[in-house]
């Protein structure tokens, strides 16, 4: 009989909520902002969870968050594995290593899916169906990230070049370089 998968989601609900000031700001970050839908992007970054391939969540965020974490996922009876609190922000990598240690304190084969807070996929289905196949298709011992097509340069994110291909049914790819939300002319 073939073992499910477990896939632990790691939810990262730091920020400083200074890019889309004056909505958001330090004291009510963006993933606390109700932006497309009357939840908060936090809760619907929970929401596109509610399918039987994740187990609870882990979430990591700042300790002056708190009680805005904590109130968000009580007042929609979310059931969640864990809230991390960082004392002071350490940036996302030093909150993944976090996270995905104390995920791995629990089940050392864990598949973690790490997953910002703040971001709006409308798509539920298709974004499941995409973890899906990444689970289903790939070496599980790698980094797998997801990307988008632009619609149009823009200095706020960052750009994946693809490179070789690793499986052309599913559409995935190894990562040619990455660059950090570059500069304008370069984006």
């Amino acid at each position: 009989m073939k073992r499910k998968k477990k896939i632990y989601p790691l939810i990262l609900s730091g920020g400083v909520g200074s890019r889309l000031w004056p909505l958001s700001n330090k004291n009510l970050p963006k993933q606390f902002l109700n932006i497309k839908s009357k939840d908060s992007l936090l809760i619907e970054t929970t929401k596109r969870l509610k399918n039987s391939l994740y187990m609870p969540a882990t979430f990591i965020g700042s300790y002056d968050h708190r009680f805005l974490i904590k109130n968000n996922l009580d007042k929609e009876n979310i059931i969640y594995d864990s809230i991390l609190l960082e004392p002071t922000p350490k940036n996302t990598m030093a909150s993944i290593t976090l996270g995905a240690l104390k995920i791995s304190e629990k089940d050392s084969n864990a598949i973690i899916i790490v997953l910002p807070a703040d971001q709006i996929i409308e798509k539920k289905k298709e974004f499941n169906s995409e973890v899906q196949k990444i689970v289903n298709a790939c070496d599980l011992k790698s980094i797998y990230t997801f990307g988008i097509k632009p619609n149009s340069p823009s200095s706020e994110f960052g750009y994946i070049k693809k490179g070789k291909i690793i499986n052309s049914k599913n559409n995935i790819y190894k990562i040619s370089s990455f660059s950090e939300k570059p500069n304008s002319d370069l984006a």
